[in-house]
């Protein structure tokens, strides 16, 4: 739902999870005249995110991600 990688936009919300209705990219600008966006969870994505979490514990027993979804050798 939020964009990962060595981007500028990191963290924010995915336009996919937007049109969802999923999460969105809250936005704004620093006292110090900064500009700053961090990617939020809506209601609907936090259920969402929580049914998967669960269902996921409820297949494999636990919240280990397999070793090819960790990204580590």
């Amino acid at each position: 739902m939020f964009i990962r990688g060595d981007r500028t936009d990191t963290a924010h919300a995915t336009s996919d999870a937007i049109k969802r209705g999923l999460a969105f990219t809250d936005k704004g600008t620093a006292r110090n005249g900064h500009a700053w966006a961090t990617g939020k969870l809506t209601a609907a994505g936090q259920d969402y995110a929580w049914r998967r979490i669960t269902r996921h514990v409820a297949e494999h027993g636990s919240l280990e991600l397999p070793r090819e979804l960790r990204g580590s050798a």
